[in-house]
């Protein structure tokens, strides 16, 4: 499996900003852990700027929960049209967009994602409340980053999440679908094909998610290609499960991303 992993390697004469400008838009009045954990993913995967756009109520937890997180605020509760215009000039100094977690239900939140999907200009993962049937109707020729479980995939696609349909999906819409579950199964436009089987059942706590899609942005940010950075992300999140499961016999999403690096370090 160790051929699978593809892991960014540093020129030694770069510099600050060229090894991943990540942003993430999550977070409504509930919901404030979702994007955090996502930022500390992406985080944990060496990127080097991270761009944070939360409600306002939310900002200072999540400031805190990393020094590394530059953070702005929606001008509201959650996400709206309004905040539409910044999120998209703020994406013209970065390298991924990753969107969806705990962004909520909002109708409002619903078209500013249409919109933002519409006009950023840089690859984009979309997570958790991100998946919804509407981004299908966006055409873009950048890079698209699915990442459902079975209920998100059924969701968005209208059709159950077997290993034909999510082939089939990743090619009639061109994009990459990381369908997650106790098999990982990896999806490309042009029929690539991966099954991950690492990963251990404790993996399935809350934020478990958002931390792997931060985790597939950094990545993407640091310009390796989609579907190599699937199987290593999948690949690598598993393995921290098994190597925590070694030590302790509850995980939280928290345990599981801040092992990452040391999990990775072993296939560098």
């Amino acid at each position: 499996m160790a051929n699978n992993i593809s892991l960014p390697l540093r020129d030694k004469k770069t510099h600050k900003g060229q090894n991943g400008r990540v942003l993430i838009i999550g977070g409504n009045e509930i919901f404030h852990g979702a994007p955090a954990l996502a930022g500390l993913g992406a985080e944990k995967t060496g990127a080097d700027l991270l761009f944070l756009f939360v409600p306002p109520k939310h900002a200072t937890v999540v400031r805190s929960a990393s020094l590394n997180f530059i953070v702005q605020e929606f001008a509201g509760n959650f996400l709206s049209v309004k905040d539409v215009p910044r999120i998209v000039k703020e994406s013209e100094h970065c390298d991924v967009l990753l969107i969806g977690n705990g962004l909520g239900t909002m109708s409002d939140s619903r078209q500013a994602l249409v919109k933002i999907l519409t006009q950023v200009q840089i690859p984009v993962v979309v997570d958790a409340d991100g998946l919804i049937p509407e981004i299908l109707k966006v055409k873009r020729n950048i890079p698209m980053i699915l990442t459902p479980h079975d209920r998100e995939f059924e969701r968005v696609f209208e059709v159950s999440a077997t290993e034909k349909n999510v082939q089939a999906m990743a090619h009639k819409q061109h994009c990459f679908i990381l369908k997650k579950g106790p098999i990982d199964l990896i999806a490309g436009p042009k029929k690539e094909w991966h099954e991950n089987k690492t990963g251990t059942p404790e993996m399935t706590v809350g934020g478990s998610g958002d931390a792997l899609a931060g985790i597939i942005a950094g990545l993407v940010g640091q310009h390796l290609k989609p579907f190599e950075v699937l199987k290593t992300a999948t690949f690598l999140w598993g393995k921290c499960g098994e190597f925590l499961c070694q030590k302790q016999c509850v995980l939280t999403a928290e345990d599981l991303v801040h092992v990452f690096p040391e999990v990775a370090k072993q296939y560098l």
